[in-house]
């Protein structure tokens, strides 16, 4: 049930409205103002608020910032806490006064020490983001637990998200589910997000794909969208939820409308490969821009791809070396190794190795295989770089655990000859036996070669000329001079 003082106030402010809609202008001491003068004067501090909205709004009487200011300054003394933020917020804005971050300030603690949680709430805020004073984390994670206890789900949200990035306090998912999930109930729609993200995860928690299905919706229905995108990734890969391309079409297009750029580049990728829509690479094109404009690297480096091959947009070398350079740039490591690649070849620029080798070497830190095992040969050939064997295998074995063959079978050949490492026969056919697998036709050629010879396997013709016939289907030409010629590939 309201208090009789709410009834009271709302009456007034209705009687406020009513006047200031019948009245294109009002003595400056009508009937209703001095009734809230009186009763504010009194210690009725909810007119008091009333009083001061009247003339920081113009309703039913003159417009008058000063008099608001006042009057919200004797509610907030009669400890109405939301007379207390509206000051708060006239000081912060500059409203008919000058700004005063330092009085906002106060009169914010004021409202926060009166229990009002939007008051420490938007402390919390204030102190966590730092624009307006010197950012103190402890401050913020004060306020935001004030705010929280009293049931302000933002803050609950907010404090999630502290605690899952670890400053000023260890890093604790378990403690940032908690809050999400108190964030969550409370109606804070990235807090579901958020707890959707831990929950698909099992970050702090079990692995449990189709409730984080489900949080993911309930904030993309509460206009969180990068839950939409999160959700859309879901469907389109049908984990923890039935395989729906359309559907994820339809809910990337929502999140990228709402500038979630990494929406807008997977719905790129969707109109470059005519995935539940018509093929365009035109509209592809304007997709993965609007990707790159919003610092997705992946979208920079399609563009880029794009830009290279006049597919979509006009072809336009010099244009792809920049957005290369932008995707390497906002991380994605394809963009480093494509731009590597035209510095090694000199396509449309002067040939420079060691830059060729600098970007491939961020590639490959960045996590793309293909770049480390293009690096361990790029130090075997001591090309922009000193040469450094015992890194080229270590690059090796990085990419041949990432299914890269070529490099399986390079570091076979340094097990098999023992030039550089001790020499390990059994190691060199397991990698060799994992390339042919793989179909790396060189290693099929290489583990016949040892079945023919009986060297660190057991010696069976029939078993290397199967493999001979595998080597040389792949045109491996000393595979076939080891076949009769009924045996060889037309």
């Amino acid at each position: 049930m309201r208090p009789r003082s709410w009834t009271r106030i709302t009456a007034l402010h209705g009687v406020l409205a009513v006047l200031a809609l019948t009245a294109s202008s009002w003595p400056a001491e009508d009937s209703i103002e001095k009734e809230l003068k009186k009763s504010c004067g009194k210690g009725q501090g909810q007119d008091c608020l009333a009083l001061a909205s009247a003339y920081r709004e113009g309703r039913a009487v003159q417009k008058n910032a000063k008099k608001a200011a006042e009057y919200y300054k004797k509610g907030c003394e009669l400890r109405v806490s939301r007379a207390c933020l509206e000051l708060a917020a006239m000081f912060r804005a500059g409203e008919g006064m000058s700004p005063n971050i330092e009085r906002a300030v106060e009169y914010m603690k004021a409202a926060c020490d009166m229990q009002d949680a939007g008051g420490c709430g938007l402390l919390g805020e204030i102190y966590e983001i730092g624009a307006e004073v010197p950012m103190d984390l402890r401050q913020a994670v004060d306020y935001h637990q004030r705010a929280c206890q009293n049931a302000l789900a933002k803050s609950c949200g907010r404090l999630g998200a502290i605690y899952l990035k670890g400053a000023p306090m260890p890093r604790d998912a378990k403690k940032a589910a908690e809050f999400f999930e108190k964030g969550c109930s409370g109606g804070d729609f990235p807090s579901c997000g958020s707890l959707g993200s831990l929950v698909w995860s099992g970050e702090g928690m079990a692995v449990n794909r189709p409730r984080a299905v489900t949080l993911f919706k309930k904030s993309c229905d509460g206009e969180y969208h990068p839950a939409c995108h999160d959700l859309a990734l879901a469907h389109a890969r049908g984990e923890g939820v039935s395989k729906n391309a359309s559907l994820a079409r339809e809910l990337f297009t929502k999140a990228c409308g709402a500038n979630e750029y990494r929406s807008c580049y997977q719905l790129g990728l969707m109109h470059r490969d005519g995935a539940a829509t018509a093929q365009s690479f035109t509209d592809a094109a304007t997709l993965f821009a609007k990707a790159c404009q919003g610092n997705v690297g992946g979208g920079c480096y399609e563009l880029g791809v794009f830009n290279a091959t006049g597919r979509g947009v006009k072809r336009n070398l010099a244009q792809a070396m920049s957005l290369y350079r932008d995707g390497c740039t906002h991380g994605e490591p394809r963009g480093c190794l494509a731009l590597g690649l035209l510095y090694e070849g000199g396509q449309g620029v002067v040939k420079d190795l060691r830059l060729m080798a600098s970007l491939i070497d961020e590639a490959c830190s960045k996590g793309l295989m293909d770049a480390c095992g293009r690096l361990a040969k790029i130090y075997e050939a001591a090309s922009g770089v000193n040469r450094d064997i015992n890194k080229a295998m270590s690059l090796h074995g990085q990419a041949c655990e990432a299914s890269f063959f070529s490099n399986c079978h390079d570091l076979g050949v340094y097990h098999y000859d023992g030039r550089y490492i001790s020499r390990d026969i059994q190691k060199a056919v397991e990698l060799f036996r994992r390339a042919c697998d793989g179909d790396f036709p060189a290693s099929c050629f290489a583990l016949g070669t040892l079945h023919e010879k009986g060297e660190g396997v057991a010696r069976d013709r029939a078993r290397a000329q199967e493999l001979f016939i595998k080597a040389c289907e792949g045109k491996i030409s000393a595979a076939c001079a080891k076949l009769p010629r009924r045996l060889q590939p037309r």
